[in-house]
């Protein structure tokens, strides 16, 4: 590990997981829009697209701080794409509903994210695979938890005036606690003998 340049703070890290979060969604949607083009089908997208961005952009922040950071998009985006493939493929067998493998697909792909970036860019710092697979699953599941809301909001009588600002921090939140819960372990980890703002 490097010596710090610069304290990654609490609030840093959490900014820069919710600027991924959103340029995930975007990259979801871009990537929905090129697979339906070419008549591709499957959840895998969701798994692409928000890793991609949220992987991508966190790297941003971490690469003056780790050595190894260099791993951190590729372990991101394979640990929390290969099981919203295997939900897909599992979906033709068993026939469940797609919204039904959101939250098993995050959570598989959330403890591979976990012990992969553990081994590949973690291991030999001031944390366990364990401990980090468990920050991760935990980060990732509520975050995932807090955006499940969106798809009720046109069934129960919410205000039409109401329904964009609930939808965009909805949508926003789990960015946000996805950052939070992952950057309070991170400062351990990136700053472990120094105090890091909260």
């Amino acid at each position: 590990m490097s010596a710090v340049q610069k304290a990654l703070t609490i609030q840093r890290w959490t900014l820069l997981t919710l600027a991924g979060w959103i340029v995930g969604i975007a990259l979801l949607l871009l990537i929905a829009g090129m697979a339906e083009a070419v008549k591709m089908e499957g959840q895998w997208m969701v798994g692409l697209g928000m890793s991609l961005g949220v992987g991508g952009i966190q790297w941003l922040g971490l690469r003056k701080h780790i050595d190894k950071s260099s791993a951190w998009i590729w372990t991101t985006v394979v640990g929390m794409t290969i099981p919203w493939v295997a939900a897909d493929t599992l979906r033709y067998f068993l026939h469940f509903r797609p919204d039904d493998q959101v939250l098993p697909a995050t959570m598989v792909g959330a403890c591979l994210v976990g012990w992969l970036q553990w081994r590949y860019v973690f291991r030999g710092a001031n944390t366990t695979a364990l401990g980090w697979v468990l920050v991760t699953l935990a980060a990732w599941t509520l975050a995932t938890l807090a955006v499940i809301p969106l798809g009720f909001y046109n069934r129960i009588q919410v205000p039409k005036w109401l329904v964009v600002p609930l939808a965009f921090i909805t949508l926003f939140s789990g960015g946000v606690i996805l950052g939070w819960i992952t950057g309070i372990k991170m400062k351990h980890i990136i700053n472990p003998k120094g105090k890091v703002p909260a």
